[in-house]
């Protein structure tokens, strides 16, 4: 009896060091412990009491657990309904675990990762819960995916306008096709290019150039459909993908809508802005089926919009391939002709009308082309321009014509000054200046032989700049000429600082001389402007003796234009100026008294 009363208390020892042990661990645990039975709690540890930010376990205890969660979850099923489900799998399975929000005291939710374990406890059926909150892991995880969409976000819109960039317009137009393939439907594809934006760029800098972009965005997209897709493909460049489209004349409607609000003004840090555009449109199915072939058709148009004087839209057609060809040909064969020498000079003389005289003449480029002959400088100096080859044409223009000139001089003719086209590619050259001396030091050519002339929208894009080199080329010697005067926006206040000699009346004023009251008001007003600043003043584009007359009436004597002379090569050039040359006066019989 002794021996069985000993074992006893052994027993009982061993068992309230396991409860002991179990109690410690319950109590202990960092995650929450709970005992579900019959759907309520029955018993729970301190840790429940914390995570809710209750006071007491009874308060826990006393309440449904759905008293702890919002009546509806996250996928929108009611939670009862959710909650019974997953305690059918727990007991099914022989555990579960998930995630759930449960709520505070104080209206906060929380996450917690819940699992359940069916088990029996003192011959009762229960459920035994642990939650584990995961909250910081959970705002981890939302923050990771916020980034996530942020970097998404980046990689398919423009930083700028935060229009749809290239790679989401590739996509868009992609899914658009396919629909359209699907449903049998149309689809237009709109380039549009803003002609002229590089002055307002180059001009006002780039904080400007982007306020304006962003400018043109909000007003492109208050002028299309809902459905429409408006992108940014490149600097100036937008593209409008019309779905559902039932004929062509809806997308020459919205062409001609954007035209129309693209020319009114854009007031920029409070001044006016002006641009318009250049539209090239192409359709599904009528163009073509692919991404690849629709943005090239339509990019194809845009640039036949470009030939056709800017400001309008056009189709694509299979001629426009036949010209995108001929436009790469032309590309290729420009370069051959710098390299193969192809580019010839033309003169057209500047005459002082009060005498006759040849008093200058300026230099203008012609192709020698192999097979389409002599090509003017309309058919191939644009592209020059954009492919970056005129600062090679011109720089050949000025070697051959410095030699030409420099010749004549040797010879004993009057040339007078030679007048050569200055570029901003040429003036922003950190080596022009450099390739201008060595240039009249390799044609034996004086600096008070030339005169450089750049024309108004050129100096004014970057006018700082433009001075400082100016001035490094007027210390050399060298005239220097405004040309195409009156079209552009120049400031008095620059073509004061600017060191120039010469102002050129644009041709524009002079054409339709004396018949238009305001081109005369304009030209008397050019004349008097260049009077009161001590400069020489020229017109252009002088044809008949009308205009010669007014001219002179109007104190303007020196003349440039078809009334004396077309452009001409240099063999023709000289027979001018030996058939037209002024002797100077026979002083044979005076008598001079000193």
């Amino acid at each position: 009896v002794f021996l069985e009363k000993e074992r006893s208390k052994e027993y009982v020892a061993e068992l309230e060091k396991e409860y002991d042990t179990f109690e410690t661990l319950f109590e202990k645990s960092p995650d929450g412990v709970l005992i579900m039975e019959n759907n309520k709690f029955v018993q729970c540890n301190q840790k429940v009491v914390e995570m809710l930010q209750l006071n007491t376990k009874d308060e826990v205890l006393n309440m449904h657990p759905l008293k702890f969660c919002h009546k509806f979850h996250g996928d929108g099923r009611g939670s009862y309904e959710k909650l019974t489900d997953i305690i059918k799998v727990a007991i099914k399975k022989g555990f579960h675990n998930f995630e759930w929000i449960c709520t505070r005291a104080n209206n906060e939710d929380f996450w917690v990762d819940v699992t359940l374990t069916p088990i029996n406890l003192h011959n009762h059926d229960v459920m035994h819960v642990i939650w584990r909150d995961i909250s910081d892991k959970k705002r981890a995880e939302q923050k990771l995916l916020e980034q996530k969409d942020i970097l998404d976000h980046q990689a398919h819109h423009d930083a700028l306008t935060e229009l749809p960039n290239r790679v989401l317009f590739n996509d868009r137009l992609e899914q658009g096709l396919k629909k359209a393939k699907r449903h049998k439907m149309n689809l237009a594809l709109l380039f549009i290019d803003l002609d002229h934006f590089k002055q307002i760029n180059d001009s006002l800098g780039h904080a400007t150039g982007d306020k304006f972009l962003q400018m043109v965005t909000n007003r492109l997209q208050e002028n299309i459909r809902q459905s429409d897709t408006l992108a940014r493909v490149g600097g100036d460049e937008f593209t409008i993908i019309m779905e559902d489209i039932k004929d062509i004349d809806d997308s020459s409607f919205l062409a001609k809508k954007i035209l129309k609000i693209l020319v009114e003004p854009f007031e920029v840090d409070g001044r006016n802005l002006y641009v318009s555009g250049s539209i090239g449109i192409s359709h599904y199915p009528q163009d073509g089926d692919t991404v690849e072939n629709l943005l090239k058709y339509s990019d194809t148009a845009m640039y036949k919009a470009k030939e056709e004087g800017r400001n309008n839209f056009q189709f694509y057609s299979s001629e426009m391939t036949e010209f995108a060809f001929k436009r790469v040909a032309m590309q290729a064969s420009l370069r051959e002709a710098i390299n193969n020498d192809e580019f010839v000079v033309y003169f057209q003389t500047q005459v002082d009308a009060s005498i006759g005289k040849v008093v200058g003449m300026e230099a203008l480029v012609r192709w020698q082309h192999p097979t389409m002959g002599l090509l003017s400088p309309i058919e191939f100096l644009e592209l020059a321009r954009e492919t970056g080859m005129i600062s090679e044409i011109d720089n050949i223009v000025m070697n051959i014509a410095m030699e030409q000139v420099s010749l004549w001089h040797k010879e004993g003719l009057e040339p007078g000054v030679l007048a050569l086209n200055l570029t901003m590619q040429q003036l922003e050259s950190k080596n022009f200046i450099e390739v201008l001396e060595n240039t009249m030091q390799s044609t034996d050519f004086k600096p008070e032989w030339l005169e450089l002339e750049i024309t108004e929208g050129q100096v004014m894009k970057k006018p700082e700049e433009a001075i400082v080199k100016l001035n490094q080329i007027s210390e050399l010697g060298i005239r220097i000429a405004i040309d195409d005067f009156g079209t552009g926006y120049s400031s008095l206040s620059y073509l004061k600082r600017f060191p120039i000699t010469k102002l050129k009346i644009d041709q524009s004023f002079i054409r339709d001389i004396p018949n238009n009251d305001e081109d005369i008001a304009i030209v008397k007003a050019i004349i008097a402007l260049a009077k009161s600043l001590n400069l020489v003043v020229l017109a252009e584009g002088v044809e008949t003796k009308v205009q010669k007359e007014f001219l002179l009436a109007n104190d303007c004597k020196n003349i440039q234009g078809y009334y004396y002379a077309m452009p001409m090569s240099s063999v023709d050039t000289e027979k001018y100026m030996e058939e037209t040359k002024v002797e100077p006066p026979d002083t044979t019989g005076y008598m001079f008294s000193i």
